[in-house]
């Protein structure tokens, strides 16, 4: 069951959903939307059509369809969003329907062999990142003007750095799905193969791994915001001085491996510069601490025998 809602009719068309939470959740987000898009510096926005579908189509959220200008959102999974998020999906997808003369310039360019694939799916994805960056951008502004009360979750897992963003996305499965698509307007069987940036091999991580870079791409999000810098690099730096004490002899951990990926050199020196003087007065404070232990022992001994 899939029902057409497009908003540039008065009053919203809503004909076959008879979910009030969806309806009301609906009217209310396409309405913040609409006023934020309205308010927006570039005035080419075009009207928003929105599909509901009973079935997860593209994604278990929401997808954009470039070829008929319409978001798809799985209804289930829009009844279960709360609100901010609910507008945050809806204003990237439709600035990914509104880049729809981008996508498909780099499927014609991959047709006519002009493209490689893995320099397509890179392309595809900067244009989603720059979306998800502008989307962000936008949901700031409304909470500004008090059109919208917070930021969802999703927009702080958003890397401004777009080396990073596209890893995560790698490591998600994104890319790879993206890859899926565009090798079919490959006409070289050949060049439909995708790799990916990747040194480490991302296709057969253990649980233990795959937590690491989870934990990596948590600690490369917080170095964005300045109050939280300190703190993450010195966890990073901690973490690779533990994981390299415990590897292997002769072998370089998992972990650092995956930081030099993740971090620039700056930010990797830092991290273990920070770390090795954290750890240097901590023993310090330690050593002295024993020292004025034994010192008080001794003296308490002394004035004992007296």
């Amino acid at each position: 069951m899939t029902v057409k809602i497009t908003t540039n009719q008065s009053p919203l068309s809503i004909q076959v959903i008879d979910n009030q939470v969806v309806i009301n959740k609906l009217n209310t987000a396409v309405s913040i939307v609409e006023k934020i898009l309205s308010d927006d510096d570039n005035p080419a926005h075009q009207p928003l059509a929105i599909n509901f579908s009973s079935n997860s189509i593209l994604t278990s959220y929401v997808s954009s369809i470039p070829e008929t200008g319409e978001i798809v959102w799985n209804e289930e999974a829009f009844k279960n969003l709360d609100l901010p998020t609910a507008v945050f999906w809806t204003l990237f997808e439709q600035l990914n329907v509104e880049s729809s003369g981008a996508f498909n310039q780099i499927r014609a360019d991959l047709a006519a062999e002009s493209l490689k694939l893995e320099e397509a799916v890179v392309k595809f994805e900067k244009i989603e990142h720059e979306n998800a960056l502008r989307a962000k951008a936008l949901m700031l502004s409304a909470i500004f003007k008090k059109q919208i009360d917070r930021l969802p979750d999703d927009c702080h897992s958003i890397c401004s750095d777009f080396a990073s963003h596209y890893r995560f996305q790698q490591l998600k499965g994104h890319s790879q799905k993206i890859a899926a698509r565009l090798a079919s307007y490959c006409p070289q069987e050949a060049d439909r193969t995708y790799k990916g940036t990747w040194k480490i091999d991302i296709k057969n991580l253990d649980f233990k791994q795959k937590q690491q870079l989870d934990d990596l791409f948590r600690l490369k999000l917080q170095l964005e915001t300045p109050e939280t810098y300190d703190k993450p690099l010195l966890k990073l730096g901690c973490n690779i001085k533990l994981a390299e004490r415990t590897a292997p002899p002769g072998k370089v951990s998992f972990l650092s491996r995956a930081a030099q990926e993740i971090f620039s050199p700056d930010e990797l020196d830092e991290a273990l510069f920070n770390a090795e003087q954290f750890l240097t007065s901590r023993r310090n404070g330690i050593a002295s601490s024993t020292i004025s232990t034994l010192a008080n022992e001794k003296l308490n001994r002394l004035t004992s025998e007296q």
